[in-house]
Formats: structure tokens, C-alpha cells, sequence
């Protein structure tokens, strides 16, 4: 599974803090969000990879930046890294 968490965060001088979406506030404000990867199944559940997402605002020429990663392709990636380790 993956998942999203966003917390709010004043300033913006702290590393992957910006205006974004967080879901657990429902709205757009100052914060910052991780993408984990999670095991679960019927009697476990439990996080196996986290990262924070970093916003375009954070990089040079934003979205075309060849360093930004959207929350879904960090996702891709950490599934991807969970199946590696498993197999």
C-alpha cells in the first residue's frame, strides 16, 4: 500500500515545507508531506519506507526540473524498493 501524510508546519526555511495540500487538514496551507510505503494484511500493518515529498516551488525551474518527483512517482519507487527487498 501507500499512503499520504501532511502536516502543518510554520516558517519556510525548514527543508520540503511549502503551500501544498494536506489531507489531514483538508486544505491547502503551510506544511509538509511524506509518501510512505506500507505492508498490510489481515493482522498486520505496519510502514516499510517513508520520504518527504519535496514541492516545485522548491526547485529551480520547478515541475520541469529533472530532480522533481511527483508524490505518485516517489510512490512507484517505494513499492518498487519494498519488492526488491522481499525478493
Amino acid at each position: 500500500m501507500i499512503d499520504e501524510t501532511g502536516d502543518r508546519k510554520d516558517g519556510h526555511k525548514t527543508a520540503h515545507v511549502a503551500r501544498q495540500y494536506l489531507g489531514k487538514l483538508g486544505k491547502i496551507d503551510n506544511g509538509v508531506v511524506s509518501v510512505t510505503s506500507l505492508w498490510a494484511d489481515e493482522g498486520v500493518y505496519y510502514p516499510l519506507e517513508i520520504e518527504p515529498y519535496t514541492p516545485q516551488s522548491s526547485f529551480a525551474k520547478g515541475k520541469d526540473d529533472p530532480d522533481f518527483r511527483t508524490k505518485l512517482k516517489i510512490a512507484l519507487q517505494l513499492v518498487q524498493q519494498a519488492l526488491q527487498e522481499l525478493w
